[in-house]
């Protein structure tokens, strides 16, 4: 993961400062920070909004929000149902099971 407001300079966006998020990282991310000269954005972008529109995801972003930080593990569905369970029914604001 990567911080959304440093992939905003290439998408063009102005991401509210105010606000955190998270896209995945990729090799697009990964050479955009090995760059020491940020100086030439014009390729850059041309680059990002090519493999936007080709759905080239080893160069455009995929935005996965602050969440994505707190999954550990990949569980069945049969566990995350329990799990969510048990979290409702111990929750102050949870429903009666």
């Amino acid at each position: 993961m990567a911080a959304l407001r440093d992939a905003c300079v290439v998408r063009e966006k102005d991401w509210p400062h105010a606000y955190s998020g998270r896209v995945l990282r990729n090799s697009f991310l990964q050479r955009w920070e090995d760059t020491a000269d940020k100086s030439d954005l014009d390729p850059l972008r041309a680059q990002y909004r090519v493999a936007v529109r080709a759905e080239n995801f080893d160069v455009a972003n995929v935005i996965v929000g602050e969440s994505i930080g707190l999954i550990r593990s990949i569980d069945s569905a049969g566990t995350l149902i329990d799990t969510i369970s048990a979290a409702r029914r111990d929750s102050p604001y949870g429903c009666p099971g």
